[in-house]
Formats: C-alpha cells, structure tokens, sequence
C-alpha cells in the first residue's frame, strides 16, 4: 500500500513538471512563434489569444524581465486591412525558461477564424526577439 501512495505521489509530481516546464511553453506558442521584426500573415482560430514578447536577454531571477525599448504589434484582418484592437493580456506574469523570457503583452480577441497580419518591431538591444501566440 505504501508503494502505491509513493506511485501516486511521484506520478503527480512528474505530470506537475512535464506541464510547467513543457506543456505551458508550448502552448503559448500555439498558434506561431515570428521573428522580430515581422510583417506575416497568418492563420488564426476565432476566440482568445495572448501574445508573447519573447527574447534572449539574461536576466538575474531576482528581476522581473521587461519589453525592449521600441517593441510595438500590429495585426490586422489580411484581406480588408481593418485593424484589430489589442487588450491587456489576463495575466502580466513573465516566464523564464531555457534562457529564454516571454512576457505577456497583450490579448487579441478575434470574432472570427481567418488570415491576419502581423506586424512587429524593437528597437535597437534586444537579444533575438520573438512574437509568439498561444
């Protein structure tokens, strides 16, 4: 019986690791991960999703990573050229991993699944910069 609740605990552990250091990168990046700077069109699934400022800088864990300097995002519907407004992201909380960070940046709501364009852009300093959406 002992053996068991060591499985057990162990088993739960094990998931709780494969999800934070695995599953959850990945799904931020569900939907693409483009170069900065950037000027794509995409394809995206109607409904929520939460873009990514990503870089390579090195940051102590005792500081909380921040955006470059000169970062900005545009999407926009492809075919009509309508812009689509942008909007806090639900959580501001960064995330450090396999020095990398990714910083939310903000929500994009779509109402409609279709082909969007991004367009992105930093300035000067940033250490291989990333847009993802997840």
């Amino acid at each position: 019986m002992t053996w068991v609740a060591v499985g057990l605990v162990a088993a739960i552990i094990l998931g709780a690791a494969v999800y934070f250091f695995l599953i959850r990168w990945l799904l931020m990046a569900r939907h693409g991960r483009l170069a900065i700077p950037c000027d794509e069109v995409v394809e995206l699934p109607a409904g929520e999703h939460v873009i990514h400022y990503e870089d390579a800088k090195r940051w102590r864990y005792s500081e909380a990573p921040e955006v470059a300097a000169g970062f900005s995002v545009v999407v926009a519907e492809a075919e009509s050229g309508r812009r689509v407004d942008l909007a806090e992201p639900p959580s501001p909380t960064p995330t450090k991993t396999s020095g990398k960070s990714r910083i939310p940046y903000a929500l994009l709501v779509l109402p409609e699944p279709g082909s969007y364009r991004i367009t992105a852009q930093v300035g000067p300093g940033a250490e291989r910069p990333h847009l993802t959406i997840g």
